[in-house]
């Protein structure tokens, strides 16, 4: 670094001085040399002509070195992984805006996620690698090496990054306050815990003998649709207290078109999945802020439930400043719990009935980083998953037998199993699993 400084001050240096010594040169003519006394200026302008033929090439020399000098300054990147220069990422884009996003999505839908990674990593030999999904340049970081620096620098070089839908119809969802995420995580992990969950025992056991005397009395049901009722009811009633048959079948409806409209086109037209989307958003939004706004009566009147839903932890629970939060945080917040019991449940019958997809999610890089000597640009999509280390034999060998116990032994390697994700984002839920 302090090679880099000294050429920079000499560049720089240079490239003024070339600007100044005509000026100079014209200054010591005008005031030492007399105009009476003074040669022709034919004599004059050939005395000089060399100076200014000097002056003339030091321009374009100092200009060409201050912007090496500069550019190869601005391409080294400090990190605790090194310095130097930086290898261009290999990997290939695909078609324009699609890339490899149809042949990306069909091998995780068929549970084929790792042979998308393994071809790659044998036709780069390298474990991080470029492409194009959903319309973006995303860097794909592999095995436990590349997890284990993702989830070690959250919230310092990388942050969670989520598609355009998600902010358009969660707008408050883009930039929570750290603060913010703080205090709920906390809160979270409070009310997950036995002595709390114990409470709804009850009332769960109550709601499922009127489910099944509803939905499953005597008659053939489709199962992933009456068990993602069913899930669903629970959620409502557990996360907002949402009893009323009409409330619940508008939600329902709601959050089957917020689902749609996140796998959709980023498209916001009258009619369009994202529209739809956007409109029951602001619905739930709406309708969970009444409630609040309810809660909060009832309570200035004690009048509060036996048994306090998530809505009452939120409206109860105070920030780092003890200030209450604000009516609307809270109901974007309940919604994002509404929409993540909604959209899970299915998946989860699904994985259950056929294969455990990996799964994985995005990061954005907040500023430039190398990692393993390649640049990382600021702004870049990063995804990880993980079958990239579940079904690596190099971490779990004997894939093709039935062992679950492979994933519990002492020397698994760190970061190769991580079913609940790792880092500050780690699910709050894993400590009941």
């Amino acid at each position: 670094m302090e090679a880099c400084n000294w050429k920079l001050m000499i560049a720089r240096a240079l490239y003024l001085s070339s600007f100044c010594f005509p000026l100079s040169n014209r200054i010591f003519i005008t005031q030492f040399i007399p105009r009476e006394k003074s040669t022709n200026s034919t004599e004059l302008m050939m005395e000089l002509l060399p100076s200014m033929f000097l002056l003339l090439s030091l321009i374009p020399a100092a200009y060409l070195l201050h912007k090496l000098t500069l550019r190869k300054e601005s391409n080294t990147v400090t990190t605790k992984f090194g310095v130097g220069e930086p290898k261009p990422l290999p990997g290939t884009m695909g078609w324009p805006l699609i890339g490899k996003t149809f042949e990306y999505i069909s091998k995780r839908r068929r549970g084929l996620t790792y042979e998308f990674l393994k071809e790659r990593w044998n036709k780069y030999s390298s474990s991080i690698f470029k492409t194009s999904l959903i319309g973006e340049t995303v860097v794909i970081f592999s095995g436990a090496e590349g997890t284990k620096f993702l989830f070690s620098n959250d919230k310092r070089l990388v942050h969670v990054w989520r598609r355009s839908t998600i902010k358009k119809i969660f707008p408050k969802m883009e930039k929570p306050s750290s603060e913010h995420s703080r205090t709920l995580r906390k809160l979270l992990r409070s009310i997950l815990k036995i002595d709390v969950r114990r409470e709804y025992i009850g009332f769960i056991d109550e709601a499922t003998k009127n489910h099944l005397q509803a939905y499953w009395n005597c008659k053939q049901v489709s199962l992933s649709d009456t068990a993602a009722i069913y899930l669903f009811n629970l959620s409502c009633n557990i996360i907002s207290g949402i009893k009323d048959p009409r409330k619940f079948e508008k939600i329902q409806k709601d959050m089957q078109d917020i689902d749609n409209g996140l796998r959709s086109m980023p498209i916001n037209l009258s009619g369009t999945a994202l529209n739809r989307a956007i409109k029951a958003a602001r619905h739930i939004q709406k309708e969970l802020e009444e409630t609040i706004r309810q809660r909060r009566i009832d309570l200035s009147g004690h009048d509060s439930s036996s048994v306090m839903d998530i809505m009452w932890h939120l409206i109860l629970a105070t920030d780092e400043k003890d200030q209450s939060f604000f009516d609307e945080d809270i109901a974007s917040n309940l919604a994002s719990f509404l929409l993540g019991s909604y959209s899970t449940m299915q998946s989860t019958i699904t994985s259950i009935m056929t294969v455990l997809k990996g799964s994985g999610s995005f990061r954005e890089a907040m500023t430039d980083f190398i990692y393993e000597g390649y640049l990382i640009p600021k702004g870049s999509k990063i995804h990880w998953t993980s079958d990239a280390t579940h079904k690596n034999p190099n971490y779990f060998p004997n894939l093709g037998n039935l062992d679950p116990s492979r994933f519990l032994k002492d020397e698994v390697t760190p970061y190769a199993f991580i079913p609940f994700g790792g880092g500050p984002r780690m699910c709050p839920g894993n400590e009941n699993a």
